[in-house]
């Protein structure tokens, strides 16, 4: 309205209600009356300023650019037009354009409080927390007392790291409103800058009971704890918060988050999925519910919030690595590459996803041991401390050891089969010549795993959390803790510290039953196996020394499945032979596939039953039985099964006569479970890697290389003659299970003192300043 014109109280009240349509995003109301008041040359700035987010909706920049301008130039336009107009910006996160019309409403009136605040809002939105500073600081004078102008002033300080002056702003409002959670929580943020953390946990435990919003209190103690890796005191408060405001969008994320690092994965999904709902657009969020639905073997579900945190964020880079191991799992190693090579190329440093990398060499149909080790040398070269900042000096002296300190180092402690072979072995540690550390790098606080991890702490004098060190402290600690000998337990699969022990923070360093190959880093010297996994023919495919103890490995079954008994073989009941698989996917090769589908051709009306421990999926699925039709197999004599309880596993064990391995990388804890049970298996002898050879080898230590193929054609004619003579099976059911539990779950005692034979001889080759050779273990 012109300065000196009538009011016009119909236009006005048109403006009025225009711009209240726009505020409630009812664009076509506010349009239709904007237009039509604009035809009857009511050249109000609303409805002027209506016409120009018409032509930002319908994407014309330049356009809605050009109004604007002119709007801005009216004589007519007033502070608080510009005012509604910013506020419409801001309600879009158009933050830009509402500091532009913010900045021209305080021009017109500076001592409009209003104006003042939205424009430190807006332009804290932006990110410029000085400039915001500085609109608050002018807002203030004119209200000094206003709360919410000094919690956002104090904001501002917290993000410019001011923390002092953030206190100041804090403190001056915790007089009058001690219990009010935006205070209380900002100003034990301020705390916390001033790394006065102690002090600021202590202030909000105090009172918190009285705390308006403590979900506020609850989720910064909770942010606190999972900033220091304190995963259990994160959950605890993350769910008391949750407790009292199941709503609360920032506690829904944390508690969801603690959950499933702590693998309690069915709630973490619950929880997550409601913090999805709330905020849709939070890559972060959609990443982690990925993870838990990962964590169950849900693959191409994990898949789905993969994809949809990758389009939020195309550079989220720890998608594409949780991609590849998905893809990894079902069996598709191009696609797993693929999104490794993506993954590494947004970070190059990133040596776990390096690892995750060579893993998946290892299943890649024509890979050899010379590509596994040329490329584990491509990561020592990339990723490896420099030689001069290894470690130069041990806090003991040699010569004066009398008891040697071991350490194991593995993120896989708890609930995870790395366990279930080294725990058999590791409690008979001689305590009395040997001191045990334990340096857990994963936290695995799942029910089993606390049953687990219980037994594990009576068998070390001393078991350290890690996974919150970084590698330079990691390989600190172990300095101080004097390790004579350092033992990693995971090789290059998920929650290696390989690079802490690129530093060499132990004099002499080894690997151990967690990975089939070679580490190819040059710090480590030895790699601890069996004769019959790794001969000394296989020495040239490792960058370390073999170490041969004797006989085969140790591995005991969990707890929960000792009392599941093997059943008789199932092919008198049924009429039909049953063949199974129970490896993952990405242990199934298409020659494998091939090599089934000429077996269950061979024996008619045969079946298989293929599972495994997470969704298999459907391009697997149909894949197999594609070749199965093209062979005139039926579908329906295809049984695919998915995860469950491990007694249950045992169990549906107890549904097949004959096993058939996967290659060209074997089963290993299935073949052993599958021999427990007392089931035969046939399966394809290698050549060279380990994973390639051990399906065989354990056939061979139980007497029974007669199922051992050299050949595919011979893999199928073994299986064959087996289906055709169950009795032969039927009679070695239970002898199978005893030679497991005597040769195998019962091996603990005898592995252990060769182990420490071992242990003592690289010790002495150590001191003496020996070259290292090979070590035999008789």
């Amino acid at each position: 309205m012109k300065q000196g014109k009538k009011f016009n109280y119909k236009v006005e009240k048109a403006a009025e209600d225009t711009l209240q349509y726009l505020m409630n995003r009812q664009f076509d109301n506010a349009s239709e009356i904007a237009a039509k008041n604009l035809k009857k040359k009511h050249k109000h700035p609303v409805f002027l300023f209506v016409k120009s987010v018409d032509s930002l909706l319908q994407g014309d920049e330049v356009s809605f650019r050009s109004q604007l301008d002119a709007l801005f130039k009216l004589p007519s336009i007033r502070y608080t037009d510009y005012y509604n107009f910013g506020v419409f910006f801001q309600q879009h996160k158009l933050d830009v354009l509402a500091v532009e019309c913010f900045s021209a409403c305080v021009q017109l009136k500076q001592d409009f409080f209003e104006g003042q605040e939205q424009l430190g809002n807006s332009i804290f939105n932006l990110g410029e927390y000085e400039s915001a500073l500085g609109a608050y600081s002018a807002a203030l004078k004119l209200k000094p007392k206003s709360k919410e102008l000094i919690i956002s002033a104090g904001k501002c300080c917290s993000k410019l790291g001011h923390y002092s002056d953030g206190l100041d702003y804090y403190e001056s409002l915790l007089f009058e409103h001690p219990f009010d959670s935006d205070v209380r929580t900002g100003y034990a943020s301020c705390l916390i800058g001033l790394d006065r953390e102690a002090e600021a946990v202590a202030f909000l435990g105090k009172d918190i009971d009285k705390s308006y919003k403590a979900e506020k209190d609850y989720y910064l103690l909770s942010l606190v704890s999972y900033n220091n890796s304190k995963l259990h005191s994160a959950l605890k408060f993350a769910a008391k918060g949750h407790e009292i405001n199941p709503d609360y969008l920032p506690v829904l994320k944390m508690y969801g988050t603690c959950l499933g690092r702590l693998n309690i994965h069915g709630l973490a999904i619950d929880i997550l999925k409601k913090a999805i709902e709330k905020d849709p657009n939070d890559p972060e969020v959609l990443y982690n519910c990925g993870n838990s639905f990962q964590g169950i073997g849900e693959i191409d579900q994990a898949r789905e919030y993969y994809m949809e945190c990758l389009r939020i964020n195309p550079e989220y880079y720890l998608a594409f690595n949780n991609l590849g191991f998905g893809y990894n799992y079902q069996g598709d190693i191009k696609k797993a590459k693929e999104c490794y090579g993506i993954a590494l190329e947004l970070t190059p440093k990133r040596e776990d996803f390096h690892s995750n990398l060579l893993f998946t060499i290892l299943h890649e149909k024509d890979s050899s041991p010379e590509d596994h080790l040329r490329e584990a040398r491509v990561w020592q070269d990339k990723h490896a401390i420099p030689v001069d900042e290894r470690v130069k000096e041990y806090k003991f002296n040699p010569a004066e050891v009398k008891k040697l300190r071991i350490g194991y180092i593995s993120g896989d402690f708890g609930d995870h089969v790395a366990a279930y072979y080294w725990l058999p072995i590791a409690e008979h540690h001689d305590r009395d010549k040997f001191d045990i550390f334990l340096y857990s790098q994963k936290p695995r606080e799942d029910e089993l795993s606390q049953k687990v991890n219980a037994k594990i702490d009576t068998i070390c004098d001393k078991k350290r959390d890690v996974f919150n060190l970084s590698d330079e402290e990691l390989c600190k600690q172990i300095v101080d803790d004097q390790i004579h000998i350092l033992v990693d337990l995971s090789g290059h699969t998920g929650g290696n510290r390989l690079r802490a022990l690129t530093y060499k923070p132990a004099p002499v360093q080894a690997t151990y039953i967690g990975y089939p190959a070679t580490t190819g880093l040059e710090t480590i010297d030895y790699f601890i196996t069996q004769p019959i996994h790794t001969p000394i023919e296989s020495a040239k495919y490792f960058s370390e020394k073999l170490v041969h103890t004797p006989g085969c490995t140790s591995y005991n079954i969990r707890d929960a499945g000792r009392n599941v008994q093997s059943k008789p073989l199932p092919y008198k009941k049924n009429g039909y032979v049953t063949f199974g698989s129970f490896n993952r996917p990405s242990k199934i090769s298409d020659a494998c596939i091939d090599t089934w589908v000429d077996v269950i051709s061979g024996v008619p009306n045969s079946r298989l039953i293929i599972k495994s421990s997470g969704t298999a999926g459907d391009e697997f699925k149909d894949k197999i039985i594609g070749r199965m039709k093209a062979q005139g197999i039926s579908a329906d004599r295809i049984d695919f099964r998915g995860r469950s309880s491990y007694e249950d596993f045992l169990e549906e064990i107890n549904e097949i006569d004959i096993g058939l391995d996967s290659f060209p990388y074997t089963g290993a804890t299935t073949s052993f479970d599958a021999l427990f049970m007392g089931r035969s298996y046939i399966t394809l002898r290698g050549t060279g890697a380990v994973h390639a050879i051990v399906g065989a080898t354990y056939l061979e230590y139980f007497g029974h290389p007669e199922f051992v193929a050299h050949s595919t054609d011979e893999y199928v004619k073994i299986a064959i003659n087996a289906a055709k003579n169950m009795s032969q099976l039927e009679d070695i059911r239970l002898k199978l299970r005893d030679t497991f539990l005597r040769e195998i779950a019962g091996s603990g005692p005898r592995l252990c003192a060769a182990l420490e034979t071992a242990y003592q001889k690289m010790w002495d080759v150590y001191i003496s300043g020996e070259e290292k050779d090979h070590i035999v273990i008789e």
